[in-house]
Order: C-alpha cells, then structure tokens, then sequence
C-alpha cells in the first residue's frame, strides 16, 4: 500500500464535521417530525373519538401543519447542504489527485502504486464513492435516530411492542452488515477490472497506427475483449450480490412491519392498545419504513466507500524535483551536449562519445529509439536510458561539461527545451498554444514566427496582424494537419527563445517545399544559438553546420561547413 494519504475516510470526516453535524441535525428532525405525524394522527383519532370539543381538532390540525412544514424544510436544507459539501469535496479531492498525477518531478517506479492508465476511473468513479461518505453518515444517523425514536413510541404504546422491533431490527442490521462486507471485496475488484479495460482501451487508441502497421490490431482487440468479457462476468455477479442485499433489506423490513402491525392489531383486539394507539402504530409501521430501510442500505455504501478509498490511496505521491548545481556558462568552441553513447544496436559494444557544439546548428542522424530517449532524458533531467530493447547501462549525459544528474532540474528546463516529434499543444486558439508561458506582449514576434514557418495559410489575408493568433483549436488542435501541428509547436518553442533547443525533425509530416521554408526559417531565427535536430530529413541537412552521425564504435563527430 502507498504511504500517500490523499484520502481517508476519517480525514473526510473530520474535514467536513461541522456540515455533516448540521446536516445530520436537520435529517434528525426530519426523521423525528415524520414520525411525530403518526402520533398527531392518533391523537387525532382519540380526540374526535372521546371528545367532541372543536379546538382540539382545530389545534391537532394546526399542530399536523406545523410538523408537516418542519418535515419538508429540515429535509429540503439538511440535504441540499450535504450535496453541496458532497460536490465542492468531490472538485478539491479530484484537483488532488490531479497535483499528483499532473506533476514536473515524475512518479516513482512502484508495483503498489495504482498503474497511471487506471487513473480516468479513479477520478471519475472512485472520487465520488469515496465522497459519499460525507452523505453516508449524516443520513445513517438521522434514519437511526429516526428509528430509535420510532421505537421508543412504540414502546410507550406497548412496551413488549417496542422490544420486538429493537431485536428484530438489530438481528436485520447484523445480517446486512455481513452481505455488505461481501460487496465491498466485490466492488473493489470490479473497479480495478474496469479500470483495466479503460487503460487497455486507451492503450489501443493511442498506439493504434503502430499496432494496424505490425498486423498487431486484431490481438490488441482480442485481449480486450477478454478483460471487457471479464469485467462484465464480474459486474453481473456483483449486481447478483446487490440486487440480494436488497431483496434481503426489502423483505426483512416488510417483514418486521407485517409483524408490527399484526401484533398491534392483536393488542388492540385484547384491549390493551386503543383505537388511537392503533392508529399510531399503523402510521409508525408507514413512517419507520424510510429510516429502517435507510439503516439497512447504509453498510453497502460505507463498503463501496472503503473499497474507493483503498485504491485512491495507491495513487502514487509526486515526486519533488531533485536540487543541485546551476548549468555552467557557454564556452565558444566547446560542447554544448555531449552524450557518453551512441545507438546501443550492436549489443556488448562499446559506444563512443556524441557531442553537439555551442552555438550551432546540428543535425543528427540517429535512430528513433535514441531520438526519444535523448529528449526523454533531458525532459526529466536524468542520464539517457536506451530502453528494454538493449543491456547498455544508463549513459552519461552532460550539459556544458558538467553531468545532468549533478545539475538542478528545473535549470536543466530552464536552459534546455527538449521537443518531441510530437509535441502536445493546448489552447483555444493559436495565440494561446503559443503565448501562454511567452506572455501577450509578443504576439507580434508570434505572428512574425508564424508567418516565416508558413502557419500564415490559416488566416489568408491577415498574415501581418492578430488574425492568425485567433485561429480557432479544437482539443489537442486536432482539427490541424499533422504537419501543421508540428509548425506550431516548433513555432511555441522559437519563441520561448531557450538556450539548447533540442527536437526531434519538426518537418516529418511537411511536403519537402514547405521543409525547405521550415528549416531555413529555424537557421535564420536560431542563429548563433545551440540547436539540435534529431532524426533529420534532407531539409534541414541542407542548412546544418555540423552532422552528427550516432552509431555504435562510430566515429563520435563528422562535421561539415554551412
């Protein structure tokens, strides 16, 4: 189990007491003034029977509304209040766990922590069980009072009455509580096994034109059937055990009012309950009904709560950014990046040294897999890992001459800005993908990027002012084209201006015109300052001043004029 505590259901208690006591308080007298009209009606009864004075019907029926309003008020505000403590805990635990998942240091490697693929359903479902409980107990305790109450009225009646119902309802509730500890072991491994199939899904959509390109896609399918067959076979037996803990509540209280009235009715026949009394006891057998069946639910929910908690709690803690030295000045003629290791192909070689000069505009030929794993290493300010794929150890990576792991890592990022091949964009429009960390006051110098990158095609017509800024972005700017999409996210990151720009080749998915364009506009724009292209195409070897070509027991740098 993870030591994060995110959630517990005590601390949500405790959090929200003051609420949940009110809360409770109104529920209470709720319970207790629905109640208090089966006992107004027998009186009632009783006063017309053995009396024939007006005022005490008059003053029964004031009394009735009276009770009546109270009813619906401290039901109306107890609860809107508890929904309302419900949703604003269900927005601050979900914004939470979202600093947690949503973090710059990472998440460690922990086979307790819940898998990252199975977070959608933590924060959809999970939450809001959790939650519940801020609901669960309130309620809980008003229908108990409502109930105790209920019984001591009955036991005033008739005390023999009055005992039947409190043992009849203690042995409904034991027997309840134990068919609830069964749902929350069934609840907790249907969630997981549905959270399971949303990853597989997810899993699938995201790397399904790798999978169709391998013939991989009909097994892919495959396999998630059989989890989604799974989890199906599973939520069925855990409505069998739901739908049996219902059928159990429902006719065990039926049973104990069938019981009530039957024995009343017994009583009033050997004359020891009036014709009032019956009256109350009938209208109590109505009005205990609600709080009975309320005590009854009550253990499924707190299981279904526990069993939410239990995997919120194996949400993995954020990691803190690791401290350390600055990232040392330039030096003309010195590397800026140089990486102990090539391609990692040849397995048991020895990999040479790669090294990107200061200042200049290098093109790398290299691998996909050593592509990803150079941004991904310099993204988290870690040494370079080649991947499963390879047994090279980590290999050394230093930033201008000094090692990266010695190096703070929010410096790292702040001089380093590592680009994939595909970046991810946010923003309703263009100017926001691009201006949100530049700030507004370089939408000119946007614009002017925009335009020498070709994005100008957009907005026809209004190249030179703030109309390809408004260009309007669907989620993800999905309603770009591929190469589009590169554009811009190599256009948010010329202008953020970073000392080391490293990417992998913005022009992949551009006709080789546009590339052309592309690359002489990164050269002009770039000049004088270090940046690296990885994976390149012919576009931007035609405007590179050095070529790096990263093979294993390779030369470490072949170099070529502009």
């Amino acid at each position: 189990m993870s030591d994060n505590k995110v959630v517990t259901l005590r601390g949500l208690v405790r959090k929200n007491s003051r609420a949940m006591a009110l809360s409770g308080l109104l529920l209470s007298i709720y319970h207790v003034a629905e109640a208090m009209i089966a006992v107004l009606l027998g009186w009632l009864a009783h006063s017309l029977i053995a009396s024939d004075n007006v005022w005490h019907l008059v003053g029964g029926i004031a009394a009735l509304g009276a009770t009546l309003a109270t009813v619906s008020v401290s039901w109306q505000t107890g609860f809107r209040m508890l929904q309302a403590t419900s949703a604003r805990n269900v927005c601050e635990l979900r914004a939470g766990i979202t600093s947690q998942v949503v973090s710059h240091g990472g998440h460690p490697d922990d086979s307790n922590s819940l898998p990252r693929q199975e977070l959608p359903t933590v924060v959809g479902e999970d939450v809001v069980q959790a939650v519940d409980i801020i609901e669960v107990v309130p309620v809980g305790v008003s229908a108990l009072v409502g109930a105790i109450f209920c019984t001591i009225v009955l036991a005033l009646i008739d005390l023999p009455l009055g005992v039947v119902v409190l043992v009849l309802s203690a042995v409904v509730l034991m027997v309840l509580h134990r068919l609830s500890q069964i749902i929350e072991q069934r609840a907790e491994k249907q969630q997981t096994l549905l959270a399971r199939v949303t990853a597989s899904m997810t899993d699938i959509l995201q790397g399904l034109p790798v999978i169709s390109g391998v013939a991989g896609a009909h097994p892919a399918y495959r396999g998630y059937a059989r989890k989604s067959e799974q989890a199906c076979v599973d939520a069925r037996k855990l409505a069998w055990v739901s739908g049996g803990y219902e059928a159990v509540a429902m006719g065990s209280n039926v049973l104990l009012l069938s019981a009530v009235g039957l024995y009343a009715g017994y009583r009033t026949m050997s004359g020891d309950v009036t014709l009032g009394e019956l009256v109350t006891v009938v209208a109590l057998s109505q009005f205990i009904a609600e709080p009975m069946r309320q005590c009854s639910r009550m253990p499924r929910f707190i299981g279904l709560a526990r069993a939410s908690v239990r995997r919120l709690q194996r949400v993995a803690e954020a990691q803190p950014l690791r401290k350390g030295q600055g990232v040392p000045l330039a030096q003309v003629g010195k590397p800026a990046i140089i990486v102990r290791g090539g391609d990692g192909e040849a397995e048991g070689s020895e990999l040479a040294p790669v090294a990107f000069a200061e200042g200049r505009l290098t093109v790398v030929h290299c691998s996909t897999a050593w592509a990803d794993a150079l941004v991904d290493a310099l993204v988290a300010g870690e040494s370079m890992e080649l991947g499963p794929l390879t047994d090279s150890q980590p290999q050394s990576l230093r930033i201008r001459g000094r090692d990266i792991c010695e190096i703070s890592v929010d410096d790292v990022r702040s001089a380093v800005l590592a680009e994939p091949r595909k970046p991810a964009l946010f923003g309703d429009t263009m100017g926001q993908a691009v201006l949100r960390s530049s700030g507004e006051g370089r939408a000119k110098d946007a614009v002017d990027i925009f335009n020498a990158l070709g994005l100008d095609e957009l907005a026809p017509g209004a190249a030179h002012s703030a109309g390809v800024l408004d260009h309007e972005l669907t989620e993800g700017a999905r309603n770009l084209s591929g190469g589009q999409r590169q554009r811009l996210g190599l256009a948010r990151a010329l202008l953020a201006e970073p000392e080391m720009l490293v990417m992998v080749d913005p022009v992949s998915s551009v006709d080789s015109m546009t590339g052309m364009k592309v690359a002489r506009a990164v050269r002009d724009i770039r000049r004088g300052r270090t940046t690296v292209v990885l994976c390149v195409g012919r576009a931007f070897r035609s405007v590179a001043e050095d070529v790096v070509d990263v093979k294993p027991l390779a030369g470490s740098l072949r170099t070529r004029g502009e």
